[in-house]
């Protein structure tokens, strides 16, 4: 059975057929697109918020490691910033994992 044979079966005009087509490829792209932009806004999201969290840890960090620096200076009370940066540079690196599985 030919197109023209089907068109007339379904009462589609010839004319119809490419308009047909066209709209409906138009609008599955349309929806590709549009699932495409909700996936990026998630993704977007999840990244933002790991990247405020090594954010806020390089922020915990920098003043210890000062502290360090004038520790290693004096040569006193360096144990406790020692900890609290070791600390802070494993919950980095837990939170550095995350984001590039997001990525890929």
């Amino acid at each position: 059975m030919s197109m023209l044979e089907v068109g007339e079966l379904l009462s589609i005009d010839t004319n119809e057929q490419a308009a047909a087509h066209f709209c409906r490829s138009s609008r599955a792209l349309h929806r590709s697109v549009t699932v495409r932009k909700c996936n990026n806004l998630v993704n977007h999201k999840e990244l933002e918020k790991s990247y405020q969290q090594l954010e806020k840890l390089q922020q915990e960090a920098s003043p210890l490691s000062q502290k360090l620096k004038h520790g290693f200076k004096g040569g006193s009370g360096i144990e406790h910033a020692l900890k609290r940066l070791k600390n802070i540079q494993s919950k980095y690196s837990e939170e550095f994992v995350a984001p590039q599985g997001i990525a890929r």
